[in-house]
């Protein structure tokens, strides 16, 4: 494995012959991203955090040294702090995604059971951590007129071309849209 974060999204095994391709990867500098429910299979060390096996209901998330965020009702795992760093958390004191360092790498870990909602809709802190795994990544960063980095204002797309990089931009503003209705646009947005 050679690339700089590797995401086992959705129900993933990682027994057997994984758990040693995967030591091997963060000992060399890589990042995996779990959730708790493939977790259970990794070794503790690993986490950073004790599993409790018990899960709490939380209705907002902060990213750490932020201020809080409303969410949608989110079902999160228990989890004791046993040498791993606080990336958000899930009210005053309760972990929602960790980090671990292992070797030159780290595992995030994600205690929202698949990072979906009591509404089965993304958990809205998945943007923060994909962005923030994603910095640096792609040679290509969109930025405002003035410098500073996006906030909302617009979507972007980037995709390697033979010469290059091509960017969408996409202006999502204004746009109401249910996931089974008809989108109302405010044009003037």
């Amino acid at each position: 494995l050679d690339y700089p974060v590797v995401w086992a999204a959705g129900d993933v095994d990682l027994n057997g012959a994984w758990q040693a391709a995967l030591e091997d990867y963060l000992k060399r500098g890589g990042t995996l991203v779990v959730n708790v429910q493939a977790a259970k299979a990794l070794p503790a060390k690993w986490l950073g955090v004790k599993l409790g096996g018990k899960t709490v209901v939380a209705e907002q998330w902060i990213p750490d040294g932020g201020e809080p965020r409303p969410a949608t009702p989110f079902e999160v795992a228990e989890a004791q702090l046993d040498g791993a760093k606080v990336l958000a958390w899930a009210g005053t004191s309760l972990p929602l995604i960790t980090r671990n360092a292992v070797g030159e790498g780290a595992v995030i870990l994600t205690l929202v059971p698949r990072m979906l909602g009591m509404d089965e809709r993304a958990h809205p802190a998945l943007p923060f951590l994909m962005n923030g795994l994603t910095a640096g990544l792609v040679p290509v960063e969109v930025r405002l007129a003035d410098g500073r980095p996006l906030s909302g204002e617009i979507m972007y797309q980037v995709n390697k071309t033979k010469d290059g990089y091509l960017v969408m931009l996409m202006n999502n503003q204004g746009v109401d849209k249910t996931q089974s209705g008809v989108a109302r646009v405010d044009r003037r947005a």
